[in-house]
């Protein structure tokens, strides 16, 4: 598996008619940003957004993430527990890109969503709602918008690929041209039996990263 390692990543906060930028070693990119990553098309990089080195929601709704250790949070809705929001938010950056990772290219495999080459690794990332600079890590992919229409995957389809849909089922809502491209949520979409190989790609990415910040 391809690793392709970021020395340092500075992700600024959104700009009205502007968007957001990253500085990635150096350079200036111009990032999509999502609620539990972001995508730099020019990288085919999508990384995940990282607190300590461990996911990180930065949705308006989402909850505190010391109120959520602290069980003072109040969550909104019943989709989703405090522990749900707690275990999302105790996970590492490097295990859920390995989750991500196996799950993309099970769904490119059987045509549901593009092509992943394979996982970044960021060894000083700078985000604008942290605390300092932390790791993170994500999967090198396809930008979709250069991908022709296909008729929209489904559940059953994303199934018997192999892949848990999410709870909220964004994945099949957020398609772009038809293919799966969200895959991260509160409870978000899982490779079924893949612990070993999750496992053996997660130690890959630490190795990668080096000591922890």
């Amino acid at each position: 598996m391809r690793i392709e390692v970021i020395e340092s990543c500075r992700l600024q906060a959104p700009r009205i008619f502007m968007g957001s930028r990253a500085v990635v070693d150096g350079g200036m990119f111009r990032a999509m940003v999502g609620a539990w990553a972001f995508y730099i098309p020019r990288l085919n990089a999508k990384i995940l957004h990282s607190v300590d080195g461990n996911c990180h929601c930065i949705h308006a709704h989402a909850p505190a993430r010391d109120r959520v250790f602290d069980a003072t949070a109040v969550i909104r809705g019943s989709r989703y527990s405090l522990g749900d929001w707690r275990r999302a938010y105790a996970r590492s950056a490097a295990r859920r890109a390995a989750e991500n990772y196996v799950a993309a290219l099970r769904l490119y495999r059987c045509g549901l969503g593009p092509n992943v080459t394979g996982c970044v690794v960021v060894k000083n990332f700078e985000p604008y709602y942290g605390r300092g600079a932390c790791r993170s890590f994500g999967i090198l992919v396809d930008d979709l918008r250069g991908y022709p229409r296909r008729t929209r995957a489904t559940a059953e389809q994303i199934e018997a690929a192999g892949v848990i849909v999410d709870r909220s089922r964004s994945c099949l809502r957020q398609q772009i041209r038809g293919y799966v491209s969200d895959l991260n949520s509160t409870v978000g979409v899982m490779p079924v039996d893949a612990e070993a190989e999750v496992r053996q790609i997660e130690r890959q990415l630490e190795h990668a990263c080096g000591p922890g910040q």
